[in-house]
């Protein structure tokens, strides 16, 4: 499934019997449906070609990543926005509602609303007098309870 066949001394025929293979299959063609069209059209071929030519075009589909996605739809979600701003600042209720939805979606798509985790430092320094008399009051009220919790009754 790697290279192209020796037989194609120019890959262009390969790549485009491929992606019109593709093309087919991504319609709901099944591989024996592609062949007899491919056939049909001066390109014989089996339905287990059919399918080595697809399978050989989805393997060279390029996904562009993670990163270049999420900037090109923010760039698309920043011309709503700015497309529907003089709309929103002039008070239509619908380009609202829109700007909203699009500012909501840029949001997420940059995790802007995610909480962001803090943490609290807390060192206590000195214990008073009232926290000792605190401590035990809880520890006493701690005792009598657990002995009312062991008492048969």
């Amino acid at each position: 499934m790697g290279a192209v066949p020796q037989r194609y001394a120019d890959t262009t025929g390969w790549a485009e019997e491929a992606e019109r293979c593709l093309e087919m299959r991504v319609c709901g063609c099944t591989y024996r449906q592609i062949a007899e069209r491919m056939t049909a059209d001066g390109y014989p071929m089996s339905h287990q070609t059919a399918r080595v030519r697809v399978e050989w075009a989805v393997n060279r589909i390029i996904t562009p990543g993670v990163e270049e996605l999420r900037k090109v739809e923010g760039e698309r979600l920043d011309l709503i926005l700015r497309s529907l701003l003089p709309l929103v600042a002039a008070g239509d209720p619908a380009a609202a509602a829109v700007w909203l939805r699009a500012s909501d979606a840029r949001r997420k798509l940059f995790g802007l609303d995610i909480p962001v985790p803090k943490q609290v430092d807390v060192t206590v320094t000195e214990r008073t007098q009232e926290d000792v008399e605190l401590d035990e009051m809880i520890a006493e009220v701690r005792a009598a309870q657990a002995a009312r919790e062991n008492t048969p009754g």
